[in-house]
């Protein structure tokens, strides 16, 4: 990964933009701080490992209507001060956004996206059918609850009575949900 000195707003703008895909610059005097730089835009990252994982933070857009470079440094020593104290922001935001939310509300709401892009009437019948027969007891429960270890228990179990396809099938409709 390219380093660069990243505490100056021309060393920003000097990075250069990549014809295809994102190149990440990572800053070489504040740890985990970077710029993900794509072909038309830079956004400026944190990165650090919380607990055994990698995680990776957006703080914001740079330039117009984004965040300046003091404030994406500010921000990043603060959240690398957070993420190196355990506090992991990905699983705090995932827990925050879907709250108390339940698999019935969240497929509503899958189902009006779907209406609203006109999805096919055959999948959202394919889908009905796939949580009725096979994550029907799951539906008044939260989000949070279904673990990937959870999913994992029910991919086998429907492996088993169903075959691997089915299993994987109604997998993908839990992740799209």
């Amino acid at each position: 990964m390219p380093m660069a000195k990243l505490t100056t707003k021309q060393a920003v703008d000097g990075l250069p933009h990549p014809q295809q895909g994102q190149v990440l610059y990572w800053c070489s005097e504040l740890r985990g701080f970077g710029v993900r730089v794509g072909a038309r835009d830079k956004t400026f990252i944190v990165q650090r490992r919380v607990n055994g994982k990698d995680r990776r933070v957006t703080l914001g857009r740079y330039g117009q209507g984004g965040i300046t470079l003091q404030k994406a440094r500010q921000d990043a020593e603060q959240l690398n001060g957070e993420m190196s104290g355990g506090t992991d922001r990905v699983l705090r935001k995932r827990d925050q956004t879907a709250g108390g939310m339940t698999l019935r509300q969240a497929w509503e709401l899958h189902q009006q996206a779907m209406k609203k892009k006109n999805g096919s009437p055959a999948t959202k019948a394919d889908y009905q059918t796939k949580i009725d027969c096979h994550m029907s007891d799951w539906l008044d429960r939260p989000l949070v609850e279904i673990t990937r270890e959870v999913c994992n228990k029910r991919h086998e179990k429907i492996g088993e009575n169903n075959g691997t396809h089915m299993a994987n099938g109604v997998m993908r409709v839990l992740r799209a949900i």
